[in-house]
């Protein structure tokens, strides 16, 4: 499309990436002048504009070494035929050939064989070592993954509700906003509940977990789902405006993900990292359903993290409820 429509359609958030590529672009490319990529984003997005940009700059500096390498017999060809509009002759057909098979010749003695060669040698170890299977830890990770993205999205319907108007209408009906809020949270638990469930039974079919720790996972995930819920739910109240609450959350999504094992699993990451992640509510929550999940949990240690959660969980409604009597309701109305 134009530049013009490609930069309307940005502006209005209608797209990923705009990118603009000047006139003789290949022409400066093929000679090896300078020339200029540009990129637009939409800052509403987070993950594909980064993936574009990490395509767009892999694509930048391929063509660079491929210019380091095979530039100077491109060139030659060019110059000798007004920019490919005519053949080649056979002087220069047989000048590039000398060129290219001299670059490969070159490039031999690092390349056939490799300069470095790689030598693998395993340590026999007198006890054997338990097998990590990648299928289930990026199942468990990736459940962690959707529910802090659900939490995120359920808990921004507090600000839905204030824009839209229904919440000064709430305000003005006997009933109590502390129950308000405690039915949203129910509703996101229900939602998220209803996918966790197909999902891990599913998983639970797969990667041959044990099905009688079904119940107790599933009942771990839904009270993880009500708590993140909860807490971001505070977070959306404590903020003085929707984009404010926006931007924190993502501040403290996205290392929760990193750090929590969502991105990265525990088991790959420096002992010093796992234990700080561990201690992130996804990353609490993780350690707990494998335990679950491997069906020998430890009896104590269940009961004391369901405990905590549900104690935590029930703070930050009492919290938020307070924050959204006090003040955000208000504003509201």
């Amino acid at each position: 499309m134009s530049r013009e429509d490609g930069e309307e359609r940005i502006s209005r958030g209608d797209g990923t990436a705009l990118l603009i590529i000047p006139e003789r672009f290949s022409e400066a490319v093929l000679k090896d002048e300078p020339t200029t990529l540009r990129l637009i984003t939409n800052p509403a997005q987070r993950i594909l504009p980064g993936i574009v940009e990490g395509i767009l700059a892999t694509l930048v500096d391929g063509t660079f070494y491929v210019q380091q390498v095979l530039g100077e017999p491109v060139r030659e060809i060019m110059e000798s035929t007004n920019d490919l509009a005519d053949p080649p002759s056979s002087l220069v057909v047989s000048s590039v050939s000398v060129a290219f098979n001299e670059t490969i010749q070159r490039m031999g003695e690092y390349v056939f064989p490799p300069a470095i060669e790689l030598v693998v040698e395993m340590e026999e170890k007198e006890e054997e070592t338990t097998s990590v299977d990648f299928g289930t830890i990026f199942f468990q990770s990736m459940l962690f993954m959707f529910l802090l993205f659900g939490a995120q999205g359920i808990s921004d319907g507090l600000w839905r509700e204030r824009e839209e108007r229904t919440l000064s209408r709430i305000v003005s009906t006997p009933g109590r906003l502390s129950g308000f809020l405690l039915g949203k949270v129910l509703a996101g638990v229900v939602v998220l509940g209803g996918i966790l469930a197909a999902a891990l039974a599913l998983g639970t079919w797969l990667y041959d977990f044990p099905w009688a720790t079904y119940p107790a996972v599933l009942f771990w995930l839904l009270l993880v789902a009500a708590l993140l819920i909860a807490l971001f739910s505070l977070i959306q109240l404590v903020a003085v405006s929707r984009r404010g609450a926006s931007l924190i959350l993502n501040v403290i999504v996205f290392p929760m993900m990193m750090l929590g094992g969502s991105f990265f699993p525990p088991e790959g990451m420096p002992d010093w990292l796992a234990v700080i992640g561990r201690y992130t509510p996804n990353g609490y929550g993780l350690h707990i359903l494998k335990m679950l999940q491997a069906g020998a949990p430890d009896p104590r240690t269940v009961v004391v993290a369901f405990a905590l959660f549900a104690a935590v969980t029930g703070l930050s409604l009492w919290l938020a409820s307070v924050r959204l009597r006090s003040s955000f309701a208000k504003a509201a109305s």
